[in-house]
């Protein structure tokens, strides 16, 4: 059906006149409604004014009132004129059009006297002769037949105009459910495209209508055998289930679907739904006697993920490094399930370590007296000469670890010193690495060692301590060495670090 319903009071308009016509909105959205004049007289067309407004959007059930005015030109030829007024969808103009019924008006004579012409009667007695034939034609020869046209496939406005166009018109109109076409197309007709009917005749048709609408159901928790029979009850069907893994739950339950619950379908459409699987399994491997770090990248391979953590001291391994686990070896469980482990810790060790605490939110690296320090307020802690790269490698280094105290083994010359945070050693993490990569430190220069392997070996003037990776440092005496072992020991310390490699001006260590 048309958009748009016209209005018309009157069909009759007197010459330099005006009619009131009224423009209304039928369908259930905004339209845009565009008004034009139609008439077998081209010129008596351009005749006709509209106002206010020949195009205009209009909102669901909105009316507006337009003015027909009709103005004749001097010299225009008398009799009787006729037009219609079209109400077009801008967006569908060839389909949905509404049109008006006849609007009629006379275009008067010119009057005047003197000798009458004799056109009129030539007129009159032409007008008789076809009459004549006219009525001859209707008693002795069949009457002529319109040719019904295809309709199927046509909105019903458009099959109206089809019609119209044939001398024929649109009788009995059904409606039928359908899914596949547009609502208000034309499915059938009878009679069928190319019958021959009288003229005037009705042509019955069938059109589309939106079929009625199933509610989808929560199936959310259902076995699939019950949301199948649930959907059945309901005019609908299951359509495609992609399962997922869920420990949760037992195999077979719902647990989601596509389209959700309360959404409306045409009945028989499908719903696709989500169904647990029982999990895969994962089979524990042994983690004994590996790093921590390692430990967790054979965890991650298998699925699984490192959980609770224990410490115990252990003077024969390395701290850091697994002693325990649960569950054990060979258990299988679930993907992403969490293994707790114990870890090594280093045994208590006393010592008596030589510190010098700072503030670390007050330090600073400055250039005093052309050479570059590291200052906490107004006491210097550092001196990098006129190396002013490591002093702020330096102080990115303290301030990412919160380190409060540089530690010295055997002052003056010390041959090793290292960084605490309070009595702890300090970790590296994502935090200290974002934080170092900020202060444009982008990669920590350090060198990792297993403390297990740690020895002392005499020779020469010194005693050097070395690991599973070589030579570490050199010490000037024994005493020295011992002291640097218990240090490295008491906080479990596995790497050494560097800033200004070759001839470092600064190193620390790293748990």
């Amino acid at each position: 059906m048309p958009s748009f319903e016209i209005d018309t009071p009157q069909l009759v308009i007197e010459p330099s006149g005006s009619l009131q016509v009224g423009i209304s909105n039928s369908a259930n959205q905004a339209r845009t409604c565009r008004l034009e004049i139609a008439s077998e007289d081209a010129e008596a067309a351009g005749w006709i004014a509209i106002s206010p407004w020949q195009e205009r959007n209009l909102q669901p059930n909105e009316r507006s009132e337009i003015t027909l005015s009709l103005t004749l030109p001097p010299g225009a030829a008398a009799g009787p004129r006729r037009f219609r007024l079209l109400a077009v969808e801008v967006s569908n103009p060839d389909e949905d059009v509404a049109r008006s019924p006849d609007f009629r008006f006379e275009v008067p004579g010119s009057g005047g006297g003197g000798k009458l012409p004799l056109w009129p009667f030539i007129a009159a007695g032409v007008a008789a002769l076809l009459l004549v034939i006219g009525v001859g034609a209707y008693l002795f020869w069949p009457v002529g037949t319109a040719q019904v046209p295809g309709l199927s496939g046509l909105t019903l406005a458009a099959a109206e105009a089809r019609l119209e166009a044939e001398d024929l018109a649109v009788g009995r109109v059904d409606r039928r459910e359908s899914g596949s076409v547009t609502p208000g197309t034309v499915l059938a007709q009878d009679p069928g495209e190319g019958a021959e009917l009288a003229p005037g005749s009705a042509v019955a048709l069938t059109v589309a209508t939106e079929p009625a609408r199933a509610e989808v159901p929560n199936l959310v928790g259902l076995s699939q055998d019950k949301a199948r029979n649930v959907l059945r009850d309901r005019g609908l069907r299951m359509g495609g289930t992609e399962t997922r893994e869920s420990g949760s739950v037992a195999p077979g339950t719902v647990l989601a679907q596509n389209p959700g619950e309360g959404v409306e379908l045409a009945p028989g459409s499908a719903v696709a739904l989500t169904v647990a699987t029982e999990p895969a399994r994962a089979e524990v491997p042994n983690l004994v006697g590996l790093s921590q770090d390692r430990a967790r990248n054979v965890l991650r391979a298998r699925g699984l993920r490192m959980g609770g953590t224990a410490t115990r001291e252990s003077g024969s391994v390395a701290p850091g490094t697994v002693l325990a686990q649960d569950p054990g070896e060979g258990v299988e469980l679930a993907p992403g399930s969490a293994v707790a482990v114990v870890l090594a810790a280093a045994p208590r060790v006393t010592v008596d370590e030589d510190c010098i605490r700072h503030n670390p939110g007050n330090i600073a690296a400055k250039q005093i007296g052309g050479r570059w320090k590291i200052v906490d307020g107004s006491h210097w802690m550092l001196d990098f000469g006129t190396d002013a790269d490591s002093a702020k490698k330096v102080l990115a280094v303290l301030k990412a670890y919160g380190a409060d105290r540089i530690c010295y083994v055997s002052r003056p010359q010390p041959p090793m010193m290292y960084i605490l945070n309070g009595d702890r050693a300090p970790i590296r993490t994502p935090a200290t690495r974002l934080q170092l990569m900020t202060a444009g430190l982008v990669r920590e220069d350090c060198i990792g060692f297993d403390p297990a392997t740690l020895d002392l070996e005499s020779g020469g003037a010194g005693v050097t301590l070395v690991s599973d990776r070589g030579r570490m440092i050199r010490f000037r005496n024994m005493d020295e060495a011992k002291k640097a072992m218990l240090v490295i020991r008491k906080h479990g310390f596995t790497r050494q670090c560097f800033v200004g490699r070759p001839n470092p001006e600064f190193k620390y260590f790293l748990r």
